[in-house]
């Protein structure tokens, strides 16, 4: 888990251009996952090779390599795992 880029976003549905975004520590990190709020991984495969990945997170790639992505594919997905007004933890390479 260390080493990683740990975001909460919170209410991503209700206003899908403006989340509230919460970067967290590892304490807080755990204490969500006991709550069993999901972590979605968004990095591609190679990024996964090169770190790895957080036991029983979810992997859905946001951008390809060449930075292009499909928000309607993506919030599909993300719908299946975590509803409106849900949190999530969301993983991604650089923290932006």
């Amino acid at each position: 888990m260390r080493n990683l880029f740990f975001i909460v976003l919170l209410s991503i549905f209700s206003l899908p251009v403006a989340a509230e975004v919460i970067n967290i520590n590892n304490m807080e990190l755990r204490q969500l996952l006991e709550k069993g709020v999901p972590i979605i991984d968004i990095r591609r495969s190679e990024e996964w090779r090169q770190t790895g990945v957080v036991k029983g997170s979810h992997l859905i790639t946001f951008f390809d390599r060449k930075g292009n992505y499909n928000i309607n594919a993506w919030m599909a997905e993300l719908s299946k795992i975590a509803g409106p007004d849900e949190p999530f933890i969301l993983i991604c390479r650089t923290g932006n």
